[in-house]
């Protein structure tokens, strides 16, 4: 069982670094009034350096999708509450515990709880 990647990035300086790390699809995103994807976003790992125009992400979630901030800033997350209750969507934080606890190392894996 696989999953597709799709990256977004504020530049289309790192489209071919993306595709070489297996993304299936690679969207740049200054400038962009609305995203066009190919499918909605099951599962959105932000990990952006600042907090991104959730307008944009939250209108391309799948129905009861799954947000997960990465982005290592002090600043509020402020999302369109909206767009979050209509979507069913859910903003997962639990799964930086051992970010939080200084326990990861090199990289972390998300596993779906059964």
């Amino acid at each position: 069982m696989g999953c597709e990647v799709a990256v977004f990035s504020t530049t289309e300086q790192k489209r071919a670094e993306a595709l070489a790390f297996r993304a299936s699809e690679f969207y740049p995103t200054r400038d962009v009034g609305k995203l066009e994807i190919r499918a909605p976003i099951d599962h959105l790992l932000v990990t952006a350096n600042a907090q991104p125009d959730w307008s944009l992400y939250l209108l391309i979630m799948a129905l009861e999708g799954t947000v997960y901030p990465i982005t290592v800033s002090f600043n509020k997350i402020a999302v369109p509450a909206m767009d979050l209750i209509m979507g069913g969507l859910r903003n997962q934080g639990e799964a930086l515990q051992k970010l939080l606890d200084g326990k990861m190392r090199y990289r972390g894996v998300l596993v779906a709880r059964k």
